[in-house]
Protein backbone atom coordinates (compact mmCIF):
# COMPACT_ATOMS: atom_id res chain seq x y z
CA UNK A 1 0.00 0.00 0.00
CA UNK A 2 1.17 3.36 -0.88
CA UNK A 3 2.22 5.25 2.40
CA UNK A 4 0.84 8.70 0.93
CA UNK A 5 -2.65 7.29 1.59
CA UNK A 6 -4.68 8.07 4.99
CA UNK A 7 -4.71 5.10 7.33
CA UNK A 8 -8.37 4.64 8.59
CA UNK A 9 -10.11 2.01 10.26
CA UNK A 10 -13.58 0.94 8.54
CA UNK A 11 -16.66 0.09 10.69
CA UNK A 12 -18.49 -2.26 8.81
CA UNK A 13 -21.87 -2.82 10.55
CA UNK A 14 -25.15 -3.07 8.08
CA UNK A 15 -27.84 -3.90 10.44
CA UNK A 16 -30.68 -1.35 11.07
CA UNK A 17 -32.29 -1.83 13.87
CA UNK A 18 -31.93 -2.35 17.43
CA UNK A 19 -28.82 -2.62 20.04
CA UNK A 20 -26.76 -3.06 16.66
CA UNK A 21 -26.93 1.00 15.42
CA UNK A 22 -26.14 1.92 19.36
CA UNK A 23 -22.89 -0.09 20.05
CA UNK A 24 -21.58 0.91 16.37
CA UNK A 25 -22.33 4.38 16.68
CA UNK A 26 -21.09 5.10 20.07
CA UNK A 27 -17.86 2.78 19.21
CA UNK A 28 -17.17 4.71 16.23
CA UNK A 29 -17.87 8.11 18.30
CA UNK A 30 -15.26 7.03 20.42
CA UNK A 31 -12.49 6.25 18.27
CA UNK A 32 -13.16 9.46 16.96
CA UNK A 33 -12.59 11.52 19.97
CA UNK A 34 -9.11 9.27 20.56
CA UNK A 35 -7.66 11.33 17.08
CA UNK A 36 -8.43 8.31 14.86
CA UNK A 37 -9.67 8.61 11.38
CA UNK A 38 -12.47 6.54 10.68
CA UNK A 39 -14.53 5.46 7.41
CA UNK A 40 -17.74 3.43 8.20
CA UNK A 41 -19.90 0.82 5.70
CA UNK A 42 -23.56 1.28 6.55
CA UNK A 43 -26.94 0.14 5.69
CA UNK A 44 -28.81 2.93 4.47
CA UNK A 45 -31.83 2.18 6.73
CA UNK A 46 -30.27 2.15 9.97
CA UNK A 47 -32.05 3.84 12.69
CA UNK A 48 -29.83 6.37 13.96
CA UNK A 49 -28.56 7.61 10.02
CA UNK A 50 -28.79 11.16 11.02
CA UNK A 51 -26.94 10.84 13.97
CA UNK A 52 -23.93 9.13 11.57
CA UNK A 53 -24.10 11.91 8.97
CA UNK A 54 -23.08 14.32 11.82
CA UNK A 55 -20.24 12.55 12.72
CA UNK A 56 -16.75 13.59 11.34
CA UNK A 57 -16.16 9.95 9.22
CA UNK A 58 -13.38 10.39 6.81
CA UNK A 59 -15.85 8.70 4.73
CA UNK A 60 -19.91 7.49 5.30
CA UNK A 61 -21.25 4.71 2.77
CA UNK A 62 -24.40 3.48 2.84
CA UNK A 63 -25.66 0.51 0.70
CA UNK A 64 -29.12 -0.56 0.23
CA UNK A 65 -30.07 -4.09 2.86
CA UNK A 66 -33.62 -4.36 2.72
CA UNK A 67 -36.88 -3.50 4.40
CA UNK A 68 -39.02 -7.17 3.16
CA UNK A 69 -38.07 -10.48 2.35
CA UNK A 70 -38.46 -9.09 -1.40
CA UNK A 71 -35.97 -6.26 -0.99
CA UNK A 72 -33.29 -8.62 0.86
CA UNK A 73 -33.10 -11.13 -1.89
CA UNK A 74 -32.60 -8.57 -4.43
CA UNK A 75 -30.18 -6.63 -2.79
CA UNK A 76 -28.36 -9.27 -1.58
CA UNK A 77 -27.72 -10.68 -4.67
CA UNK A 78 -27.00 -7.11 -6.31
CA UNK A 79 -24.89 -7.02 -3.54
CA UNK A 80 -22.89 -9.84 -4.03
CA UNK A 81 -22.14 -10.07 -8.03
CA UNK A 82 -21.25 -6.27 -8.33
CA UNK A 83 -22.20 -3.84 -5.63
CA UNK A 84 -19.81 -4.68 -2.97
CA UNK A 85 -16.75 -3.81 -5.15
CA UNK A 86 -18.32 -0.14 -5.15
CA UNK A 87 -17.11 0.14 -1.55
CA UNK A 88 -13.25 -0.81 -2.52
CA UNK A 89 -13.42 1.99 -5.01
CA UNK A 90 -15.09 4.46 -2.96
CA UNK A 91 -12.43 4.03 -0.27
CA UNK A 92 -8.88 3.68 -2.79
CA UNK A 93 -7.77 6.80 -1.62
CA UNK A 94 -7.06 5.64 1.59
CA UNK A 95 -5.31 2.57 3.35
CA UNK A 96 -7.64 0.68 5.18
CA UNK A 97 -5.22 -1.02 7.61
CA UNK A 98 -8.16 -2.57 10.17
CA UNK A 99 -12.11 -3.33 9.58
CA UNK A 100 -14.26 -3.39 13.01
CA UNK A 101 -17.05 -4.86 12.60
CA UNK A 102 -19.49 -4.01 15.80
CA UNK A 103 -22.11 -6.52 14.71
CA UNK A 104 -22.17 -9.26 12.59
CA UNK A 105 -24.88 -9.54 9.37
CA UNK A 106 -25.26 -11.04 5.99
CA UNK A 107 -23.17 -8.29 4.21
CA UNK A 108 -20.30 -8.47 6.95
CA UNK A 109 -17.98 -11.24 5.55
CA UNK A 110 -18.26 -10.02 1.81
CA UNK A 111 -17.27 -6.61 3.03
CA UNK A 112 -14.31 -7.57 5.27
CA UNK A 113 -13.04 -9.74 2.34
CA UNK A 114 -13.09 -6.76 0.13
CA UNK A 115 -9.68 -5.70 2.22
CA UNK A 116 -7.64 -8.54 2.53
CA UNK A 117 -4.56 -7.27 4.17
CA UNK A 118 -6.55 -5.40 6.45
CA UNK A 119 -6.91 -6.67 10.12
CA UNK A 120 -10.76 -8.14 10.86
CA UNK A 121 -12.02 -6.94 14.24
CA UNK A 122 -15.31 -8.54 14.89
CA UNK A 123 -17.75 -8.50 17.79
CA UNK A 124 -19.54 -11.63 18.73
CA UNK A 125 -22.36 -10.80 20.31
CA UNK A 126 -24.37 -14.13 20.80
CA UNK A 127 -21.76 -16.87 20.99
CA UNK A 128 -24.96 -19.19 21.67
CA UNK A 129 -28.40 -18.47 19.87
CA UNK A 130 -30.99 -17.58 21.77
CA UNK A 131 -33.93 -20.38 22.23
CA UNK A 132 -36.96 -19.99 20.03
CA UNK A 133 -35.25 -17.70 17.46
CA UNK A 134 -35.91 -18.39 13.66
CA UNK A 135 -32.99 -17.16 12.18
CA UNK A 136 -30.57 -19.81 12.82
CA UNK A 137 -30.74 -21.63 9.32
CA UNK A 138 -30.56 -18.07 7.54
CA UNK A 139 -27.48 -17.46 9.61
CA UNK A 140 -25.62 -20.84 8.05
CA UNK A 141 -26.94 -20.88 4.81
CA UNK A 142 -25.64 -17.40 4.30
CA UNK A 143 -22.10 -17.40 6.05
CA UNK A 144 -22.78 -15.18 8.90
CA UNK A 145 -20.09 -17.30 10.99
CA UNK A 146 -17.29 -16.76 8.17
CA UNK A 147 -16.53 -13.39 9.60
CA UNK A 148 -16.18 -15.08 12.99
CA UNK A 149 -13.85 -17.53 11.12
CA UNK A 150 -12.34 -15.17 8.67
CA UNK A 151 -11.24 -12.35 11.85
CA UNK A 152 -7.99 -11.88 13.15
CA UNK A 153 -9.40 -10.68 16.36
CA UNK A 154 -12.67 -11.60 18.26
CA UNK A 155 -14.45 -9.79 20.85
CA UNK A 156 -16.69 -10.95 23.23
CA UNK A 157 -18.84 -8.82 26.30
CA UNK A 158 -19.39 -11.61 28.37
CA UNK A 159 -16.13 -13.39 30.42
CA UNK A 160 -18.02 -17.09 30.37
CA UNK A 161 -17.90 -17.27 26.66
CA UNK A 162 -14.16 -16.73 26.07
CA UNK A 163 -13.09 -19.96 25.51
CA UNK A 164 -16.06 -21.23 24.25
CA UNK A 165 -15.16 -18.89 21.49
CA UNK A 166 -11.68 -20.00 21.15
CA UNK A 167 -12.22 -23.13 20.70
CA UNK A 168 -15.28 -23.07 18.49
CA UNK A 169 -13.48 -20.76 16.03
CA UNK A 170 -10.03 -21.76 16.63
CA UNK A 171 -8.78 -18.39 17.89
CA UNK A 172 -6.77 -19.37 21.40
CA UNK A 173 -5.36 -15.95 22.39
CA UNK A 174 -7.33 -14.21 19.54
CA UNK A 175 -10.39 -13.65 21.73
CA UNK A 176 -10.58 -10.63 23.95
CA UNK A 177 -13.30 -9.87 26.88
CA UNK A 178 -14.37 -6.24 26.20
CA UNK A 179 -17.49 -5.33 28.75
CA UNK A 180 -20.29 -3.71 26.81
CA UNK A 181 -20.42 0.21 27.57
CA UNK A 182 -23.22 2.76 28.34
CA UNK A 183 -25.49 3.51 26.08
CA UNK A 184 -26.23 7.61 26.58
CA UNK A 185 -26.98 7.90 22.93
CA UNK A 186 -30.98 8.44 23.73
CA UNK A 187 -29.95 11.54 25.39
CA UNK A 188 -28.54 13.17 22.74
CA UNK A 189 -31.30 12.49 20.45
CA UNK A 190 -33.62 15.29 18.46
CA UNK A 191 -36.85 15.83 18.69
CA UNK A 192 -38.05 14.03 21.42
CA UNK A 193 -41.68 12.43 21.82
CA UNK A 194 -43.92 10.83 24.66
CA UNK A 195 -44.51 7.32 24.53
CA UNK A 196 -45.57 6.48 27.91
CA UNK A 197 -46.42 8.49 31.18
CA UNK A 198 -46.29 6.60 34.34
CA UNK A 199 -48.23 7.37 37.50
CA UNK A 200 -46.07 9.26 40.33
CA UNK A 201 -48.44 7.83 42.82
CA UNK A 202 -47.66 3.80 41.87
CA UNK A 203 -44.28 1.94 41.71
CA UNK A 204 -44.13 1.17 37.68
CA UNK A 205 -41.96 -2.22 36.15
CA UNK A 206 -41.30 -1.90 32.82
CA UNK A 207 -39.82 -4.13 29.74
CA UNK A 208 -38.38 -2.87 27.58
CA UNK A 209 -37.30 -4.37 23.86
CA UNK A 210 -37.70 -7.02 21.12
CA UNK A 211 -40.39 -9.28 21.78
CA UNK A 212 -39.30 -12.78 21.21
CA UNK A 213 -39.77 -16.14 23.09
CA UNK A 214 -36.73 -15.81 24.88
CA UNK A 215 -37.77 -12.80 26.77
CA UNK A 216 -39.41 -14.49 29.34
CA UNK A 217 -42.91 -12.29 28.91
CA UNK A 218 -44.96 -15.56 30.44
CA UNK A 219 -42.48 -15.16 33.84
CA UNK A 220 -42.90 -11.92 33.72
CA UNK A 221 -46.86 -12.40 33.63
CA UNK A 222 -46.97 -14.51 36.41
CA UNK A 223 -44.80 -12.52 38.53
CA UNK A 224 -46.69 -10.02 38.29
CA UNK A 225 -49.43 -11.41 38.99
CA UNK A 226 -48.29 -12.59 42.15
CA UNK A 227 -47.20 -8.93 43.27
CA UNK A 228 -51.01 -7.78 42.43
CA UNK A 229 -52.25 -10.08 44.75
CA UNK A 230 -50.38 -8.68 47.32
CA UNK A 231 -50.17 -5.00 46.43
CA UNK A 232 -52.40 -2.70 43.89
CA UNK A 233 -50.23 0.22 43.53
CA UNK A 234 -48.11 -0.85 41.01
CA UNK A 235 -48.33 -0.75 36.91
CA UNK A 236 -46.26 -3.16 34.29
CA UNK A 237 -45.63 -1.36 30.72
CA UNK A 238 -44.14 -3.50 27.85
CA UNK A 239 -42.54 -1.70 25.13
CA UNK A 240 -41.18 -3.47 21.97
CA UNK A 241 -42.17 -4.71 18.07
CA UNK A 242 -42.42 -8.47 17.89
CA UNK A 243 -45.45 -11.13 18.22
CA UNK A 244 -46.83 -10.43 21.09
CA UNK A 245 -49.65 -12.94 20.32
CA UNK A 246 -48.18 -15.76 22.64
CA UNK A 247 -48.86 -13.39 25.45
CA UNK A 248 -51.59 -11.73 24.98
CA UNK A 249 -54.49 -13.53 26.41
CA UNK A 250 -52.49 -13.82 29.54
CA UNK A 251 -51.81 -10.17 29.90
CA UNK A 252 -55.06 -8.90 29.37
CA UNK A 253 -56.15 -10.89 32.25
CA UNK A 254 -53.85 -8.76 34.45
CA UNK A 255 -54.58 -4.97 35.61
CA UNK A 256 -52.76 -2.16 35.12
CA UNK A 257 -51.20 -2.85 31.79
CA UNK A 258 -50.10 -1.17 29.23
CA UNK A 259 -48.66 -2.73 26.13
CA UNK A 260 -47.20 -0.95 23.43
CA UNK A 261 -46.58 -3.23 20.49
CA UNK A 262 -44.68 -1.49 17.98
CA UNK A 263 -40.79 -0.72 17.21
CA UNK A 264 -40.39 2.44 18.94
CA UNK A 265 -38.61 5.26 17.11
CA UNK A 266 -35.03 6.60 18.74
CA UNK A 267 -37.24 9.95 19.66
CA UNK A 268 -39.27 7.72 21.96
CA UNK A 269 -37.50 5.49 24.25
CA UNK A 270 -36.24 8.41 26.65
CA UNK A 271 -39.73 8.59 27.94
CA UNK A 272 -39.42 5.12 28.57
CA UNK A 273 -36.91 5.40 31.17
CA UNK A 274 -38.21 8.44 32.62
CA UNK A 275 -40.49 8.78 35.16
CA UNK A 276 -40.93 7.97 38.94
CA UNK A 277 -40.41 4.77 40.78
CA UNK A 278 -39.13 2.89 37.64
CA UNK A 279 -38.11 -0.62 37.89
CA UNK A 280 -36.85 -2.55 34.74
CA UNK A 281 -37.38 -6.14 34.70
CA UNK A 282 -35.35 -8.32 32.08
CA UNK A 283 -37.18 -11.77 32.43
CA UNK A 284 -35.14 -13.82 29.93
CA UNK A 285 -34.73 -17.20 29.95
CA UNK A 286 -31.24 -16.84 28.14
CA UNK A 287 -28.89 -13.90 27.13
CA UNK A 288 -25.14 -13.40 26.60
CA UNK A 289 -25.89 -9.40 27.90
CA UNK A 290 -28.25 -6.80 27.41
CA UNK A 291 -28.01 -3.84 25.69
CA UNK A 292 -31.75 -2.60 27.43
CA UNK A 293 -29.79 -3.05 30.54
CA UNK A 294 -26.93 -0.60 29.96
CA UNK A 295 -29.74 1.83 28.59
CA UNK A 296 -31.79 1.34 32.31
CA UNK A 297 -28.57 1.98 33.87
CA UNK A 298 -27.83 4.98 32.06
CA UNK A 299 -30.84 6.87 32.49
CA UNK A 300 -30.02 5.45 36.80
CA UNK A 301 -33.47 2.95 36.65
CA UNK A 302 -32.61 0.28 38.87
CA UNK A 303 -32.96 -3.40 37.22
CA UNK A 304 -34.04 -6.75 38.25
CA UNK A 305 -32.68 -9.25 35.99
CA UNK A 306 -32.70 -13.07 35.74
CA UNK A 307 -29.73 -14.45 36.50
CA UNK A 308 -28.58 -16.46 32.77
CA UNK A 309 -26.08 -16.21 30.54
CA UNK A 310 -23.84 -13.20 30.92
CA UNK A 311 -26.56 -10.51 32.85
CA UNK A 312 -24.43 -11.47 36.14
CA UNK A 313 -21.78 -10.18 35.04
CA UNK A 314 -23.31 -6.75 34.18
CA UNK A 315 -25.69 -6.51 36.98
CA UNK A 316 -23.83 -6.69 40.55
CA UNK A 317 -26.33 -8.66 42.57
CA UNK A 318 -27.90 -6.10 45.90
CA UNK A 319 -25.20 -3.55 44.55
CA UNK A 320 -26.16 -1.68 40.78
CA UNK A 321 -29.65 -4.17 40.72
CA UNK A 322 -31.37 -7.61 41.55
CA UNK A 323 -30.66 -11.24 40.08
CA UNK A 324 -33.48 -13.75 39.69
CA UNK A 325 -33.69 -17.38 38.87
CA UNK A 326 -34.91 -17.28 35.07
CA UNK A 327 -37.40 -20.24 35.78
CA UNK A 328 -38.99 -19.22 39.61
CA UNK A 329 -41.89 -16.63 38.91
CA UNK A 330 -42.47 -17.01 42.74
CA UNK A 331 -38.88 -15.48 43.47
CA UNK A 332 -38.76 -12.64 40.62
CA UNK A 333 -42.19 -11.55 42.24
CA UNK A 334 -40.47 -11.50 45.61
CA UNK A 335 -37.55 -9.84 44.52
CA UNK A 336 -40.15 -6.86 42.71
CA UNK A 337 -42.12 -6.50 45.61
CA UNK A 338 -38.28 -6.32 47.69
CA UNK A 339 -37.33 -3.50 45.63
CA UNK A 340 -40.40 -1.61 45.54
CA UNK A 341 -40.67 -2.07 49.61
CA UNK A 342 -37.45 -0.93 50.07
CA UNK A 343 -37.08 1.96 49.60
CA UNK A 344 -33.46 2.13 51.61
CA UNK A 345 -32.13 -0.44 49.26
CA UNK A 346 -33.80 1.33 46.05
CA UNK A 347 -32.24 4.51 46.32
CA UNK A 348 -28.76 2.58 47.48
CA UNK A 349 -29.00 1.21 43.94
CA UNK A 350 -29.56 4.12 42.40
CA UNK A 351 -26.47 5.43 43.78
CA UNK A 352 -24.54 2.82 43.43
CA UNK A 353 -25.50 2.87 39.50
CA UNK A 354 -24.60 6.84 38.95
CA UNK A 355 -21.21 6.10 40.63
CA UNK A 356 -20.56 2.82 38.14
CA UNK A 357 -21.40 4.96 35.02
CA UNK A 358 -18.39 6.58 34.48
CA UNK A 359 -16.62 3.28 34.27
CA UNK A 360 -19.02 2.65 31.70
CA UNK A 361 -17.45 4.92 28.82
CA UNK A 362 -16.52 3.61 25.89
CA UNK A 363 -13.07 5.09 25.73
CA UNK A 364 -11.45 2.24 26.85
CA UNK A 365 -13.16 -0.27 24.03
CA UNK A 366 -12.39 2.51 21.23
CA UNK A 367 -8.33 2.06 23.62
CA UNK A 368 -8.63 -1.72 22.77
CA UNK A 369 -9.92 -1.74 19.12
CA UNK A 370 -6.88 0.84 18.01
CA UNK A 371 -4.40 -1.40 20.01
CA UNK A 372 -5.87 -4.50 18.08
CA UNK A 373 -5.79 -2.48 15.10
CA UNK A 374 -2.62 -1.65 15.32
CA UNK A 375 -2.27 1.98 15.38
CA UNK A 376 0.54 3.67 17.25
CA UNK A 377 0.01 4.44 20.83
CA UNK A 378 1.34 7.85 20.00
CA UNK A 379 -1.74 8.47 17.41
CA UNK A 380 -4.55 7.67 20.42
CA UNK A 381 -5.37 10.32 22.10
CA UNK A 382 -4.09 13.17 20.35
Amino acid sequence: MSSKRKNIILINYTGRHGGGPLHAYELTKALLEQGIPVAAVLSKDIENVKAWKRLPLEKLILIPTYTSAASFLKNHLQFILYKKYRIRKALQSYAVTAVCCPMCTFWTDPVNRLFPHAKKIVFCHDPQLHSGESYAIAVKLLGVNKAYRHADEILVHTKKFVNEVETRYHKTGHVHYLPLGRHSYYRRVFGKRTAVTYDPEKTNYVFFGRISPYKGLDLLADAYQKVCRRCSDVTLTIAGAGDFSPYRAKYKQLERVTVINRWLADEEVESIFQGEHLIAILPYADATQSGVLMVAMDYGVPVIATDTGGLGEQLEDGVTGLLTDASDSSQLARQMLRLKNDRELYQTICRNIEKKLPDMEWGGAAELVAKLAGVPAYLRNR
